[in-house]
C-alpha cells in the first residue's frame, strides 16, 4: 500500500474516533481531583490577548500562591511564553491535558473552549469577556448568521459542534450595574454570578510592572518610531460584521483622498481591523499604516489622540482611558443592523463622538480639530464603567473567595 493511501486512511480514522474520544474525555474530567491553586488561562482563536492575558500576567508576576498556566493551540506562543519564564502548554499535549484536568479554575475572555471544554468537568469557570457596549450578544442575538448558534432546543446541532457556548460561567466580569443587567440577560446567568470591576487590559497605566511585561511581548518601538513625526495619532478600529458584508476596504475606498485630509492637521492613521477580518495590504500613503491585527494594541492604545470606530466596544475602552476625541463612522448602519447584529440600546443615547455617515463626511471631519461633548462623555462613562479602580488584584481575590465557598 502506498504511503499516501495509508496516511489518508489514518486521517479518516482519526476524524471518526476523535469526537468519540472527546465525548469520553468530558465525563472522565469530572472524576479527576482538582488543585485549587492551579489556574489555567486562554483567549479566543489561540491568540495571546485580551483580559485573560493581563490577568494571567498579573498572577504570574505576583504569585499569590497560584500556579498560572497559559493554554493554547499555538506552539509559537507556548515557546515564547516559556522563553520569558512563564508557564504555558499546548492544549492537546500530555502536559497541557494534565494541567487542564487538574486545574480548579479556568479563566478566559470568550468561551471555555478558549482553554478546553472537554477537560472542564467540575471546574470553576471565569469569563472576563472582551467588551462592554451596545450590541446584543450570545443568547440575545436575534438577527444575522449567528442566531442559529444559540437556539436552546435540545436538538440544536451546535450543542455538539460548539458546546462551549452553552456552558454558563460561574463568575462573569461586568463593569457596572447597567452592564450586569445586560450580561445577565445575554448569557442567561444570575446577576449574583457577576463581579463588577475594571478590565485587566485597561489597567496598564496604574500597574507599571504589568505594563512593563506587556510591552516586552510585542515590538512597539518600530511602530512608535513611524508615528513620532506626526502631531496627531488616529486609530481606526471597526467592529466585526457577522455577515462579512463590508469591512475596511468598503469603509475606506480612497486612501489618497484620506491621506490628504490627514495632512491638514499633521495626522497619522493606523488601521487596526478586527482579528476576524483579513484583507490584502496595499501601498498606503506615508501617513497611513496597517496594524497587524494579530498584535495586541492595548499597551499603546492610550497614546492615540483620536479613535475612529462604529458599533464596537472599543469606544468605551477609549473613554475609560480618559480619551474623548472620537469619530463614529457609521456608513453602513442600516446594513449592519439588518444583516449582522441588532443593538440592545439606542445608539444615539449611549454613544458619544462626532458622527460620520459617509466616507465624504469622514474626510471632511478629519481636516480639523474635533468638538468634544465633555458632559456626555461623563454620563456615558458613569453608565458603562462604575468600577475602573477594581483591577487584576480585586478579580483575583474575588475568584479566591468564590472557590473557597464551592
Amino acid at each position: 500500500m502506498k504511503k499516501s493511501n495509508l496516511f489518508r486512511i489514518l486521517n479518516n480514522v482519526k476524524k471518526i474516533f476523535r469526537p468519540l474520544a472527546l465525548v469520553t474525555l468530558y465525563p472522565v474530567s469530572f472524576l479527576i481531583p482538582r488543585k485549587k491553586n492551579l489556574w489555567v488561562y486562554g483567549s479566543y482563536g489561540d491568540s495571546f490577548c485580551d483580559n485573560s492575558k493581563y490577568q494571567y500576567l498579573w498572577n504570574s508576576i505576583n504569585g499569590q500562591d497560584v500556579i498560572a498556566v497559559w493554554i493554547t493551540g499555538s506552539a509559537e506562543i507556548v515557546s515564547f511564553l516559556r522563553s520569558q519564564g512563564f508557564k504555558a502548554y499546548s492544549r492537546w499535549s500530555l502536559l497541557g491535558l494534565w494541567a487542564c484536568l487538574r486545574a480548579q479554575v479556568y479563566v478566559f475572555s470568550s468561551y471555555i473552549s478558549d482553554i478546553n471544554f472537554w477537560t472542564s468537568g467540575g471546574v470553576f469557570s471565569v469569563n472576563l469577556w472582551h467588551g462592554v457596549g451596545l450590541k446584543n450578544i450570545e443568547f440575545a442575538i436575534t438577527d444575522g448568521p449567528l442566531k442559529k448558534h444559540y437556539n436552546e432546543v435540545w436538538w440544536n446541532p451546535y450543542r455538539l459542534i460548539l458546546p462551549g457556548i452553552f456552558r454558563r460561567p460561574d463568575l462573569f466580569l461586568s463593569t457596572s450595574k447597567f452592564m450586569t443587567d445586560h450580561f445577565s440577560r445575554c448569557f442567561r446567568i444570575n446577576s449574583e454570578s457577576c463581579f463588577e470591576g475594571g478590565y485587566p487590559r485597561l489597567t496598564l497605566d496604574t500597574d507599571p510592572l504589568l505594563s512593563a511585561y506587556a510591552k516586552r511581548f510585542a515590538n512597539y518601538r518600530s511602530i512608535e518610531g513611524k508615528l513620532e513625526r506626526f502631531d496627531r495619532w488616529i486609530v481606526y478600529m471597526p467592529t466585526w460584521r457577522d455577515s462579512s458584508r463590508g469591512g475596511v476596504d468598503k469603509a475606506l475606498p480612497d486612501y489618497e483622498r484620506l491621506s490628504q485630509s490627514l495632512r491638514n492637521t499633521s495626522s497619522v492613521l493606523i488601521i487596526k481591523s478586527h482579528h476576524n477580518e483579513t484583507f490584502d495590504a496595499v501601498d498606503f500613503p506615508d501617513n497611513i499604516f496597517l496594524w497587524d491585527n494579530s498584535i495586541d494594541i492595548y499597551p499603546i492604545l492610550h497614546k492615540f489622540d483620536v479613535l475612529i470606530t462604529d458599533y464596537s466596544s472599543i469606544l468605551y475602552d477609549f473613554l475609560a482611558l480618559e480619551k474623548r476625541d472620537i469619530i463614529l463612522y457609521i456608513y453602513d448602519m442600516e446594513d449592519y443592523l439588518r444583516y449582522s447584529r441588532s443593538l440592545a440600546f439606542p445608539f444615539d443615547e449611549n454613544t458619544v463622538g462626532v458622527i460620520a455617515k459617509s466616507f465624504e463626511d469622514l474626510c471632511e471631519i478629519l481636516k480639523k480639530p474635533l468638538v468634544r461633548d465633555i458632559d456626555k462623555c461623563s454620563r456615558i462613562m458613569g453608565k458603562f464603567w462604575e468600577h475602573t479602580e477594581r483591577g487584576c488584584e480585586d478579580i483575583h481575590w474575588e475568584i479566591v473567595r468564590r472557590i473557597s465557598n464551592v
